[in-house]
């Protein structure tokens, strides 16, 4: 009742370079807390953490972590958001869970 969980996958094709593919899996605690890692295929994994301060307010921590030969370029990216949301009274159809 308190636990949701989203998985989620996407294939990416763009002419004359190899397809991608991302796998995910979120999860909302309380409606309040939300944790969620993502693999792309042969690429890169990202951890992403956050919370919402308010009803409308989001609060959020992302790192990202190269898994190829680019690692020793590219390395790492970290990054600290912040969402604020205008919701309608109602509802209709949520967009995270």
């Amino acid at each position: 009742e308190h636990l949701k969980i989203k998985p989620s996958a996407i294939v990416r094709y763009v002419k004359n370079l190899p397809m991608q593919m991302d796998v995910s899996v979120n999860s909302s605690f309380y409606n309040k807390f939300i944790l969620g890692i993502s693999y792309r295929l042969k690429s890169a994994i990202s951890a992403t953490a956050g919370i919402y301060v308010s009803n409308s307010l989001f609060v959020g921590f992302s790192h990202d972590s190269e898994t190829n030969r680019l690692r020793s370029f590219a390395g790492n990216s970290s990054e600290f958001f912040l969402r604020w949301e205008i919701k309608p009274k109602e509802i209709v159809n949520p967009r995270f869970f």
